[in-house]
């Protein structure tokens, strides 16, 4: 390398430098990422957004309705839950309640919502067989229905209200 090249690069080396540093030592502001981040998920950020949501006090927190898969469409305005997907067929209750609907809902088929204590329901949609009668208590984890086969994988819609609106489900219900 030539003086001016060595130079040049140099000179990129230390502005790099000076940019990192000046990056490291400024205090971010999380305000912009905070916003979508609630934009997004519902719920301000946390670290483990599943423990933000658990309430001492009512000794909630929802298992996942799934004991395996993804989650394959996130809840928004529009839908009010979210689409889950798992090589395994089994629905399980995601928190004790009663069985409060059994039957057919347009544009989610076979579908059930459970009332849990303080206010909550969840609803499930898409089921191929639902082996629980309305009126019937139900227990955390026990299994409650089998999903329908779409392509490769069984979906699941799957919903959380509060005190008849419509919550994100991510949060309050750990599903990594």
């Amino acid at each position: 390398f030539s003086q001016t090249e060595l130079f040049k690069k140099y000179k990129s080396l230390n502005f790099i430098n000076g940019f990192f540093l000046a990056s490291m030592t400024k205090e971010l502001n999380f305000s912009y990422y905070a916003s979508k981040y609630k934009q997004i998920f519902g719920s301000d950020s946390t670290i483990l957004p599943v423990f933000s949501k658990f309430n001492k006090k009512n000794n909630l927190l929802f298992l996942r309705p799934i004991r395996e898969g993804d989650i394959v469409s996130y809840f928004d305005d529009k839908k009010k839950g979210l689409i889950v997907a798992s090589v395994n067929p089994t629905v399980i209750a995601s928190e004790d309640g009663v069985v409060i609907f059994k039957g057919y809902r347009q544009g989610l088929g076979n579908f059930l919502v459970i009332r849990h204590s303080k206010g909550y329901e969840t609803w499930y949609g898409f089921l191929k067989e639902v082996q629980i009668d309305k009126g019937a208590p139900v227990k955390k984890g026990e299994k409650i229905a089998t999903m329908t086969k779409s392509y490769e994988k069984y979906k699941l819609f799957f919903a959380l209200r509060k005190d008849k609106k419509f919550i994100n489900p991510v949060g309050v219900v750990f599903f990594e």
